[in-house]
């Protein structure tokens, strides 16, 4: 089926994009990017919190 990912299947077909980036593009979050009132540590922050996530997660994958 489209959509679907063969069991034991995992070769990613893009690159992953970073927390900034995922938050640049949609406008809900553009406060977060205002120039004065920048809040680019809340940024880094998430971006951490998803570095560790995936890195726990590929350590429960055996990678």
């Amino acid at each position: 089926m489209a959509g679907q990912v063969a069991p034991g299947d995992s070769e990613k077909t893009s690159r992953p994009r970073t927390i900034e980036e995922f938050l640049r593009a949609q406008g809900r979050y553009s406060h977060l990017f205002k120039k004065g009132s920048e809040r680019l540590d809340l940024v880094e922050e998430a971006q951490r919190d998803a570095d560790e996530s995936w890195a726990k997660l590929l350590e429960r994958c055996g990678r």
